[in-house]
């Protein structure tokens, strides 16, 4: 019977431990959108691209690449994707003043931490014995990784009326026309939440 309830906490304690590896290497995208509440969207039909600052980067100087040489990577994904929705959305880009609303996007990049100790809490808590063995004790698992951000704004009369944000793990392994698609994926997904009205 004792040896039941060793196999069992192992099983479970390994099941664990698994689904959370897996949940990390298949870590879905956050995409999130804010809106003022008191601004009617319904009118806007021209947009107009705004200088968009140098790429926020939140590591230690040498561990990633060049913030410049990334951001010049990627705005043309950023915007031409951008560019494409919004004119599916019934919106024009002009490329002189004036125009209805302006449009500014912001990149981050940093690294992030995942860190849990196994084994020491998946068990009931009884008040006389552990169900985890001496020997399966709690064993740490960190997982470190890289984090990028994508902000789009749509500013009107020097106000952000719409916030769009896309935060994903950054996958080196994938190839440029990976990286391209995952970027392009992330800009449909927020655009996709501009409002109409």
């Amino acid at each position: 019977m004792r040896l039941g309830i060793r196999a069992r906490a192992l099983a479970a304690a390994m099941t664990v431990a698994l689904a959370a590896a897996g949940a990390i290497a298949i870590a879905k995208s956050k995409v999130d959108a804010k809106r003022s509440p008191n601004v009617d969207f319904s009118p806007i039909k021209t947009y107009i691209w705004l200088p968009s600052p140098p790429l926020t980067l939140q590591a230690a100087p040498g561990t990633m690449r060049d913030p410049k040489l990334i951001q010049a990577e990627v705005e043309p994904w950023i915007i031409g994707t951008a560019d494409r929705e919004l004119a599916a959305h019934g919106w024009k880009r002009v490329t002189a003043p004036p125009a209805d609303v302006q449009i500014i996007y912001y990149l981050s990049h940093g690294t992030g931490f995942n860190a849990s100790n196994i084994g020491d809490y998946y068990q009931a808590v009884t008040g006389y014995a552990l169900v985890v063995p001496p020997y399966l004790a709690p064993t740490q698992s960190v997982v470190v990784y890289e984090e990028g951000t994508i902000v789009i704004d749509i500013v009107q009369d020097r106000n952000a009326i719409w916030r769009g944000t896309a935060t994903t793990t950054i996958n080196r392994e994938l190839n440029d026309a990976k990286r391209k698609q995952s970027v392009e994926d992330l800009v449909r997904k927020l655009i996709d939440r501009v409002p109409k009205k």
